[in-house]
């Protein structure tokens, strides 16, 4: 069933493409070994040192020094 009647005139193409004002963006392809820049950097294996007594394996806060102390 057809609703609309066959026309004549000619097709109507969509607009071309323009060219977009301003700098152009910056499109680097980046290799695979190369880290990426945005997130949090992971501490896997750092080994943390307390500053107050300055052993490897625990920080300020639990150091048995201050545990000692109070």
């Amino acid at each position: 069933m057809r609703m609309w009647p066959e026309i004549t005139n000619p097709l109507i193409e969509p607009p071309k493409p323009r060219k977009m004002l301003g700098r152009p963006g910056k499109n680097k392809r980046k290799r695979k070994d190369e880290q990426k820049k945005w997130g949090k950097l992971s501490k896997k294996g750092i080994k943390i040192t307390c500053s107050r007594c300055k052993q490897v394996g625990h920080n300020k806060t639990m150091c048995a020094k201050m545990v000692s102390l109070k």
